[in-house]
């Protein structure tokens, strides 16, 4: 598949330049440089399919790789700026929900982060990735009860998830439970995890 996205590279490249004024051509464009995972190029062509779309779909496809491009460069105030605008044109999407909540916590903004985790979590329930961040959004936001329960239904699931478990932890800890919070520690360490272990060092 990716030999096949390679070979699409060179005549959409050829196509911008006989038409750079194409708005789907640079969204093509856009999309191929994303699953080449080059968020530079994606975000170019991305933003300047933007100045030229006129078809309410596209221009919310622009968006989200603009969106997932800047925040794959570290900019993510742009990056918020893109996700949120997609949130309000796709509000069904789990993917769309949680790049908006990583843009959210990347920036601080804890609090704003949680609703999109919890609605990722909602739309995917099988998404551990979503339950992961909303879990951190949690324990960030200082809702170590809410942290506990993420955590606690990660670390069902997979009794060997050494982040979960120290994450778990830490959630005990913020409700002042520090024995049990220990053994959790204890048990990502030894499953490999190491600031768990440099955590019961110290």
């Amino acid at each position: 598949e990716g030999g096949q996205t390679k070979d699409a590279l060179a005549p959409l490249e050829t196509a911008d330049e006989l038409a750079p004024e194409s708005g789907e051509v640079a969204l093509a464009l856009a999309t191929v440089h994303d699953l080449l995972g080059r968020p530079g190029e994606a975000f170019a062509a991305a933003r300047r399919a933007l100045a030229t779309l006129a078809d309410a779909t596209s221009i919310v496809e622009a968006r989200f790789i603009a969106g997932r491009a800047a925040y794959q460069l570290g900019d993510y105030g742009t990056a918020r700026g893109q996700l949120e605008q997609v949130v309000d044109a796709r509000p069904g999407s789990a993917a769309v929900q949680l790049w908006a909540g990583l843009a959210a916590y990347q920036q601080g903004d804890f609090a704003a982060a949680v609703p999109y985790y919890e609605r990722a979590v909602q739309l995917d329930p099988n998404d551990p990735t979503a339950r992961v961040n909303l879990g951190a959004a949690y324990l960030a936001s200082e809702r170590y009860q809410d942290a506990e329960t993420v955590y606690q239904l990660l670390v069902e699931q997979d009794p060997r998830d050494a982040e979960s478990l120290y994450n778990l932890g830490w959630a005990l800890i913020g409700q002042e439970r520090r024995a049990p919070a220990r053994g959790l520690g204890c048990g990502a360490c030894e499953v490999g995890y190491r600031p768990a272990c440099d955590a019961i060092a110290e």
